[in-house]
């Protein structure tokens, strides 16, 4: 007989044996014979040891009897077992493996009294509600009893010292949490998403890793002792992310042990401060905090997720607020700052639907961090600000307006992307750089370019799908906007970069850029003279009010995906010879009528997804020239009559 062995259910494990070996009756493979699944064993009196992976994954087994003479549990014995409710585990055992009883259905546990450690993972994914924690364990693992949804009741003994990252996580019922006077570290997310309504941190914890607290939504009270000389650092992300209490909606009264050396909380400010450095940096806030007039700076993520948060005055002591300092204050509605504030963060203050009345500091310099304020209706900028950092108002839906200060010279990428309510801004007259897709998806129908502006961002061209007219004043020493044809044409290579839905093309035009006219959508008609020689990629991609083109021979070059996506196209008429065509009526939907060139000598996907093609009309015997070329679409090719040549005289 083997060792091992499966009959009728029942696991056969031979007398006298000392170690269950590895993987002995693993079921992490499949096994379609019923009979040689596992559902209950009884392990003989003689084994010290079981080894790694000895039982997992047997999903059959529901109960089973540990004997004294096991000492030693390896890791993953009995993972994944996720019917076994009952285990008894003796007294005798003095080490159990990580993950060792990872996603079993213990309904109950007694964990054995000579335990040191709680290794990694070892009772996660568990259905007991209780877990008394004995004496003499000094270190709960990473993902010990992390869930463990039914947890409602945990010991910990003053003997542990360390509670490593997730030791609890998502143990969603565990409402109540007593910390002993011995713990010196508490880990990365160690009691996120739990219950916990209170916790007091002994005067023995140096320190709380970055997310300790994260998403305890129904958390009300923190009390910090005097021993903490560490909050917030993230060991994953190798630097100090200061965010314990993230998401702890709930949370109103903060207060620090007056002895600590480092931190502090001062006149019930409900906040927790780090003193250090003769400043006093906010690093934890909640929806009752006040900002002390001794704060120099509010750190990033302090207010994040408090969403009882309804309004905020920043006092004049404060120069920095870092990025995301109050990202996801949904009920935010009004934010007063004193002329203090120097220099705000990115994203200082996204997702704050509710925002609608901002007062910014005289100070700033820099204007940023607005991005999906969507109650946001208008805003007054600081007289000095000279820069509107990319995103700034990015997906602000409901701003109107804004008055942009003479100071401003560079206007960031993507700064007022979907603010589709704003239908016009002045720009400033020293503006010397506007950021890609700066203005794309908002309302602005007429735009003059200062002759101050000489950089544009790689995303420029195609960000205006609603402009009508645009105009570059005399002077600029790089664009210009010649007699009047409402486009924005580089003087150098004469190359228009930006049409609207009026452009009239100069006769002096040789190129047309990249995305020039992209999303042009009030765009019904464009005349392109002689002079043309080049059209870009995507230059009248979703043009789709356009419904005729005509190419004339003069151009030698048509870039990728110049027209895709013109879905109102119905005819277009190509003059010109081509070395390639490349995907570019892709997706113009409506196209009936192509008129090709005498040649063009590669081509590809040119007519994807034009459903409607009836007919490519193609020169006088070149009908089989161009069959190569459109495959299955060679049965939509007629050839035109040839011209007839003009008699001599």
């Amino acid at each position: 007989m083997a060792n091992y062995e499966v009959k009728d259910g029942v696991g056969i494990i031979e007398k006298g044996t000392n170690a269950i070996k590895k993987e002995a009756f693993y079921e992490g493979h499949a096994i379609n014979d019923e009979d040689h699944k596992l559902k209950s064993v009884t392990i003989p009196d003689s084994v010290t040891r079981i080894g790694e992976k000895a039982f997992g994954f047997c999903e059959g087994l529901t109960s089973v009897v540990i004997p004294d003479s096991v000492t030693e549990i390896g890791n993953n014995a009995f993972c994944q077992c996720t019917n076994l409710a009952s285990v008894v585990i003796t007294d005798a055992v003095t080490e159990i493996g990580a993950c060792a009883f990872d996603g079993c259905g213990l309904t109950e546990l007694t964990i054995p009294s000579q335990l040191k450690v709680i290794n990694e993972g070892v009772f996660s994914d568990n259905n007991f509600t209780e877990a008394i924690i004995p004496q003499g364990v000094t270190s709960i693992g990473r993902h010990a009893f992390s869930g463990c949804r039914e947890l409602v009741k945990v010991v910990i003994p003053n003997t542990v010292t360390v509670i490593e990252k997730s030791a609890f996580e998502g143990c969603k019922n565990l409402a109540s949490v007593v910390i002993p006077n011995s713990v010196k570290f508490i880990g990365e997310s160690a009691f996120e998403g739990c219950s916990i309504e209170r916790i007091d941190i002994p005067d023995s914890v140096e320190t709380i890793e970055a997310f300790a607290f994260m998403g305890c939504s129904s958390l009300n009270t923190v009390t910090i002792g005097k021993g903490l000389k560490s909050l917030g650092f993230s060991r994953s992300m190798g630097e100090d992310m200061g965010r314990v209490f993230d998401d702890c909606i709930s949370l109103q009264e903060i207060t620090v042990d007056d002895s600590n050396e480092l931190y502090c909380s001062p006149k019930g400010c409900n906040a927790i401060l780090n003193k250090t450095n003769d400043s006093q940096i906010l690093l934890v806030a909640c929806s009752k905090t006040v900002i002390p007039d001794t704060v120099t700076a509010i750190a990033k993520s302090a207010f994040s997720g408090v969403t009882e948060l309804t309004s905020i005055h920043i006092p004049a002591s404060v120069k920095t607020i870092e990025d995301r300092a109050f990202d996801g204050c949904t009920a935010l509605t009004k934010v007063t700052m004193d002329d203090g504030l120097e220099t705000i963060g990115n994203e200082v203050f996204r997702g704050c639907t509710a925002l609608k009345e901002v007062k910014l500091s005289g100070a700033m310099k820099l204007v940023a961090g607005f991005s999906g304020c969507t109650a946001l209706e208008s805003i007054e900028l600081p007289p000095q600000a000279d820069t509107i950092a990319d995103c700034a108002f990015a997906d602000c839906t409901s701003l109107k307006s804004i008055d942009l200060p003479a100071s401003v010279t560079m206007i960031g990428g993507s700064a007022f992307e979907g603010c589709s309510l704003l239908t016009s801004i002045t720009l400033p007259p020293e503006l010397r750089k506007i950021g890609g897709e700066a203005f794309k998806g908002t309302g602005i129908k007429n735009l003059t370019l200062p002759k101050s502006l000489v950089e544009f961002g790689d995303e420029f061209a195609g960000a205006f799908e609603n402009l009508e007219g645009i105009v570059v004043e005399e002077g600029n020493p790089i664009i210009d906007s010649r007699g009047g044809c409402n486009a924005v044409i580089r003087s150098e290579d004469n190359t228009l970069i930006q049409g609207t839905n009026n452009t009239v093309i100069p006769d002096s035009v040789t190129a047309i850029g990249a995305n020039a006219f992209r999303g042009c959508t009030g765009l019904t008609s464009i005349v392109i003279p002689d002079s043309v020689m080049k059209i870009g990629s995507h230059a009248f991609a979703e043009c789709i009010g356009l419904t005729s083109i005509d190419i004339p021979e003069t151009v030698t070059e048509i870039c990728w995906a110049a027209f895709k996506g013109c879905t109102g196209l119905v005819e277009a008429v190509i003059k010109c010879s081509l070395d390639e065509m490349d995907g570019t009526f892709q997706g113009c939907s409506a196209l009936e009528k192509v008129t090709l060139p005498a040649k063009v000598k590669e081509m590809d996907c040119v007519f994807d997804k034009c459903d409607s093609l009836k007919t490519i009309y193609v020169p006088a015997k070149k009908a089989a020239y161009y069959e190569k070329h459109l495959g299955n679409l060679a049965h939509l090719i007629v050839e035109m009559p040839a011209e007839k040549k003009a008699k001599k005289k």
